[in-house]
């Protein structure tokens, strides 16, 4: 399943067991908050629990907007989706070094116990966390 819009794809990858959520273009506030909605509605839909953000095209945003993501967002993906959620975000190095001063990679990391993040640098780390964290919940 591929879905693609001017500012995002959202792709569920059934051998992997992942949602892909590709930013296409920098965005505005209105429609970032259509996209994660439309990301949220695709996850439901295949039950997705594992999502991997990839933020690289899209860059950073407002702090509104962060903290409309951790306030609003993850909240409500807890509320529906109602399991334990891995969230990987592929960021390029300038927006990471933003992400771990002003949001604090610390916080994200301990985000809830129903919501794990992490931030990567590296498409093929993000896939490899996630995929750790596969193995760890079907042992569990």
């Amino acid at each position: 399943m591929v879905e693609a819009s001017d500012n995002l794809s959202l792709n569920f990858r059934p051998e992997l067991n992942i949602l892909v959520c590709r930013f296409i273009q920098p965005i505005p506030s209105a429609l970032l908050r259509q996209a994660y909605g439309k990301a949220l509605q695709t996850a439901q839909e295949y039950q997705a629990r594992y999502w991997l953000f990839d933020l690289r095209r899209r860059g950073p945003i407002s702090a509104e907007d962060e903290k409309w993501i951790l306030e609003y967002f993850f909240p409500q993906a807890e509320s529906q989706v109602k399991a334990l959620q891995y969230f990987a975000y592929l960021v390029t190095p300038s927006h990471y070094v933003h992400i771990r001063e002003v949001v604090s990679t610390d916080k994200l990391a301990n985000y809830s116990p129903l919501t794990h993040i992490s931030i990567f640098d590296s498409e093929d780390k993000a896939l490899d966390w996630l995929a750790l964290n596969q193995t760890a919940d079907a042992r569990a």
